[in-house]
């Protein structure tokens, strides 16, 4: 018995032993977190069993994703409050990806909404819906843009939605104000937005619940104006009142197209 423990395996026997990639204990080896218990005189690499117990202690942390270079401090300088310490930094991470893979599911969701609603929808056709209260993060565009300003704009609204870890999002969705779209301002936006899962304070919009006029808009920018006047003839003939911003949300870009007159956006103006 005590033969069978104190038997040396090779380097690929004892990755085949652990299920692991040979590789993979290669590298580990050559970064110091886990070395081989012998090198023979010609390099070779050998493990023993007595080293089972040390490599789940890696493969467990390594399984909560904890990185390499922390479990290797951890195991330099062994403590039970060295690994509460460890353990309470993981926990924080963990919970900050929860939140990012909410909103990610959240913004897939989303998209598929969007797109099942295109898809089942003619063409054109503007149509109401109730919408629910979201908040949305938002940056102000100056009126007279020029195209270097909107460039600076888009960059700023980018960068600060990194920050708030609001992965994946659009320079795409604009606000107008209302007012511009009776006045056939189709193109003087008030904001650039992103959507929200929860309230962030004072950086927020409040996009209101209610009902909204909506049509699907095909084609880039420019083909906008024609959107925008079929939901104010609809809201003419129907007796119904535009009011606060229409929103511009993107549903089909570039992963559905490689031609800019085939993107497709939602337009939505809520109506009293």
């Amino acid at each position: 018995m005590e033969k069978h423990i104190q038997q040396y395996f090779t380097t690929g026997q004892f990755a085949k032993l652990r299920g692991l990639n040979k590789r993979t204990l290669m590298y580990y080896a050559d970064i110091g977190l886990f070395k081989p218990a012998m090198i023979n005189a010609k390099g070779y690499r050998y493990y023993t069993n007595y080293q089972n117990s040390l490599l789940d202690v890696i493969l467990e942390l390594r399984n909560i994703g904890i990185p390499l270079e922390e479990i290797k401090q951890l195991l330099h300088d062994r403590s039970a409050t060295s690994e509460l310490s460890l353990l309470y930094r993981q926990k924080e991470r963990l919970e900050e990806d929860a939140i990012r893979i909410k909103h990610m599911r959240s913004m897939v969701a989303s998209k598929i909404k969007f797109i099942e609603k295109y898809l089942a929808t003619e063409e054109a056709v503007v149509f109401q819906e109730e919408c629910p209260m979201v908040y949305l993060y938002v940056t102000p565009i100056p009126e007279n843009i020029t195209e270097d300003n909107w460039f600076e704009i888009s960059y700023h609204h980018i960068k600060n939605c990194s920050k708030l870890s609001l992965h994946g999002t659009s320079t795409y969705n604009v606000m107008i104000d209302v007012e511009n779209i009776r006045a056939g301002n189709y193109f003087n936006y008030s904001y650039i937005y992103t959507k929200l899962l929860h309230n962030l304070g004072t950086t927020c919009f409040k996009k209101p619940k209610g009902i909204y006029l909506k049509s699907f808009c095909k084609g880039d920018w420019e083909d906008s104006p024609r959107t925008y006047q079929n939901i104010s003839d609809y809201a003419d003939k129907h007796g119904l009142v535009m009011t606060g911003y229409a929103y511009e949300q993107i549903v089909l870009d570039e992963a559905a197209t490689n031609d800019h007159k085939n993107y497709v956006s939602e337009i939505s103006i809520r109506i009293d």
